[in-house]
């Protein structure tokens, strides 16, 4: 099997074509990885160009961890302190995976999702600190429980327009809306998806 990489220039007319003849080799770096160049646009990589790893000078190994205790709830300066870098180091490592991931979201659901019941709700987490609270507005599938959207703000009317807007370029045909009680919902939705249901989940708390 040919695991010669693609071309990753976006402007490239090669780009995303997986077919070994067109990228040659183009020697090694220091570190021992291969780069390959592609014979249309001249364009030389490696098989890290365009991911969260491109030109990182710590092990790989290192960054999958930070990421892994970050998304256990370490937070930056806890990874920092575990991996003896610095909290700035951390920050970066983060930022270039989520922004990878929100070009690889872009890129999957491209197209609308054909969908019957979307379920929507909010979490909250830290941004870097405990003082820098943040809300995540999250929409999904409710039978496949694929992510549809999400967006990252505060818990206000205007965060809730841009999430429904996001929500509405992202389906088709919906049938049903299911949220919990907040208001912003009841609100917006009517003028966003006329016509489509929308209801309440009531969650009940045990008593033992």
């Amino acid at each position: 099997v040919d695991s010669r990489p693609c071309c990753p220039d976006p402007l490239c007319l090669l780009r995303g074509v997986l077919f070994g003849i067109l990228v040659t080799v183009h020697g090694r770096q220091k570190n021992g990885e291969r780069r390959w160049k592609c014979k249309r646009c001249g364009r030389t990589f490696n098989r890290w160009t365009g991911t969260p790893f491109a030109r990182l000078r710590t092990a790989k190994s290192t960054v999958i961890l930070a990421f892994k205790m970050y998304v256990c709830g370490l937070g930056v300066s806890d990874v920092a302190y575990v991996l003896d870098v610095q909290d700035k180091t951390v920050e970066n490592w983060i930022g270039r995976a989520s922004d990878y991931s929100r070009r690889v979201l872009e890129h999957l659901f491209c197209r609308p999702v054909s969908t019957i019941e979307v379920q929507m709700d909010e979490l909250w987490s830290y941004q870097w600190t405990r003082r820098l609270k943040r809300w995540i507005w999250v929409a999904f599938e409710a039978r496949t429980r694929l992510w549809i959207v999400f967006h990252v703000g505060a818990r206000t009317k205007a965060a809730c327009k841009k999430f429904l807007t996001s929500l509405r370029q992202r389906i088709t045909d919906p049938r049903l809306f299911t949220s919990d009680g907040l208001e912003r919902y009841q609100e917006l939705l009517p003028d966003f998806f006329p016509g489509v249901p929308h209801g309440i989940v009531v969650k009940k708390k045990r008593r033992n």
